[in-house]
C-alpha cells in the first residue's frame, strides 16, 4: 500500500479511536437473533453450553435483543453506536437474523471487514453440511468436497453457477482491479447504480496485486480489470497526491511538478511494490485474463460508459436490464453528476464529496506532460502501452 493512502487510514483509526492489536485470537462479536444462534450450538457437540468462549461481545441495535440471553454470561454486551469505539478493526463479526442484510451493510460502512453471514449457515438443514464447512480449514486430503471446492466458488467467470437475477444475494462483493487512477471509483459507482445496491460498499476497489488474495473471498460474485494509459496514469496520480497532501497536513506538495512525482516516487513505487507485481504489469494482466476476468478500457468507459458496465455485467453473468444499465451511466456523466452533487453514501458517495474525482477524459498527457517524463514512460512502459494498444 502506498504511503499516501496509509495517511488516510490512519486518520479514518484515529477518528473512530479504533484500536490496534497484535492479538494471537480475534475479536468475535456475535450480531443475530435466535434461530441463527441456533445453527451455531447445532455444530456443536452435546454436554455443557455449546456457545461458551466462542464469543467476546454482543452486538444489540434494540430491534430484538431476546437471543442474547441464551449467550454465556461473560459475553459483554455492546450498543450499535459504541462500535467505533470499543471494538478493534479486526474484529470479526458474526450477524443473522431478518434484518442481516441491513446490519452487514452497516457494519460495511463502518470500516469492519471481517463478517460472516449466520443466515446461509441457518438456511442449511444438513448437519453434515454444517459440520464440513466448519471443518473446511482443516481439510487434509487431497480432493475438496465439491460443496467447499474454493475454485468452484471464485472464478470470475461463475460457470458453475446459475445466472443471477437482481435483486442481488445480500453477501455477493464486487472488486474493479486497476492501477490508481484509472477509473475506478467511478466504475464502482456506476456497477452500484446498475445492480440497484447503491451505497453498500458491495462493489469494491482492489489494486493490481490485491486481486491474489481477494479472489479466494468464498462471497465473491464477480471481478473486473480497468486499465488506462500510462501517461495519463500519471497525469493524474499526480494531481491526486499533490491535492491529498493538503489536505492530510503537510505544508506543501511533497512533489511539486509531474517530473518529481514521476522520478522520485511513482517508478519506485510501480517497480519495486509487491502491490504492483514488482513491476510486472502484463504479467497482472495476463493472469486476470487467464481466469476469464474481462478486461475494460479506461478510454471505451469515457467513450460509451454503457458498453463498457454491459460488457462487465454480461462477463459476471448477472441480468439487469438494458434501461437501467443506460440510467446508470446517466447517472454518473459529469452534468448529470454537478447538478446531483454526486452519491452521499458508501466509499464511492465520500469520495465524490472529498472532490476525489476529476472530469473523465483521456489524452491530458498531451498538455502535461513534460518530455523526458514521456521518454522515460515510453521506454520503461513500452510492454504495457502495447499489450493494451496505447503505444
Amino acid at each position: 500500500m502506498n504511503w499516501v493512502s496509509n495517511v488516510g487510514t490512519a486518520a479514518r483509526m484515529e477518528t473512530r479511536r479504533w484500536r490496534t492489536t497484535d492479538r494471537c485470537e480475534p475479536t468475535i462479536v456475535v450480531y443475530a437473533d435466535q434461530p441463527s444462534l441456533d445453527a451455531l450450538t447445532r455444530i456443536a457437540p452435546r454436554g455443557g453450553d455449546p456457545l461458551a468462549g466462542l464469543f467476546d461481545y454482543a452486538l444489540l441495535d434494540g430491534s430484538d435483543d431476546t437471543w442474547v440471553h441464551a449467550l454465556p454470561n461473560d459475553t459483554k454486551r455492546l450498543s450499535v453506536d459504541e462500535l467505533g469505539q470499543i471494538l478493534p478493526s479486526d474484529a470479526v463479526f458474526l450477524v443473522g437474523g431478518p434484518r442481516a442484510s441491513k446490519r452487514i451493510d452497516h457494519l460495511a460502512l463502518a470500516g469492519y471487514p471481517h463478517v460472516y453471514n449466520l443466515n446461509e449457515m441457518a438456511r442449511d438443514t444438513s448437519a453434515k453440511r454444517r459440520l464440513l464447512v466448519a471443518l473446511a480449514p482443516s481439510f487434509s486430503g487431497s480432493r475438496v468436497p465439491a460443496m467447499l471446492d474454493p475454485i468452484a466458488q471464485t472464478e470470475p467467470h461463475h460457470t458453475l453457477s446459475d445466472p443471477l437475477h437482481l435483486p442481488l444475494p445480500s453477501q455477493l462483493v464486487f472488486l474493479v482491479n486497476s492501477l490508481p487512477k484509472s477509473g475506478s471509483v467511478w466504475l464502482c459507482g456506476m456497477l452500484e447504480h446498475a445492480m440497484d445496491i447503491s451505497g453498500s460498499d458491495r462493489v469494491r476497489i482492489s489494486h493490481c496485486a490485491d486481486l491474489v488474495f481477494d479472489q479466494n473471498q468464498p462471497n465473491l460474485g464477480g471481478a473486473v480489470s480497468l486499465v488506462r494509459d500510462m501517461r495519463d496514469v500519471v497525469v493524474s496520480w499526480f494531481h491526486d497526491v499533490a491535492k491529498s497532501d493538503l489536505r492530510t497536513g503537510f505544508e506543501r506538495a511533497r512533489y511539486p511538478d509531474i517530473a518529481s512525482f514521476y522520478f522520485e516516487c511513482f517508478v519506485g513505487l510501480i517497480g519495486k511494490s509487491d502491490r504492483y507485481f514488482g513491476g510486472d504489469l502484463i504479467g497482472w494482466i495476463d493472469r486476470n485474463c487467464a481466469n476469464y476476468c474481462p478486461l475494460i478500457k479506461y478510454e471505451d468507459m469515457v467513450a460509451d460508459p454503457q458498453r463498457a458496465l454491459t460488457k462487465v455485467l454480461n462477463a459476471w453473468r448477472i441480468h439487469v436490464p438494458e434501461a437501467q444499465v443506460a440510467a446508470a451511466a446517466r447517472a454518473f456523466e459529469p452534468f448529470s453528476l454537478r447538478k446531483s452533487g454526486g452519491p452521499r453514501d458508501g466509499y464511492v458517495g465520500k469520495m465524490y464529496q472529498h472532490g476525489h474525482l476529476r472530469n473523465p477524459g483521456s489524452g491530458n498527457w498531451q498538455k502535461e506532460l513534460p518530455a523526458e517524463v514521456l521518454s522515460d514512460i515510453e521506454r520503461r512502459y513500452s510492454d504495457y502501452q502495447q499489450r493494451l494498444g496505447y503505444a
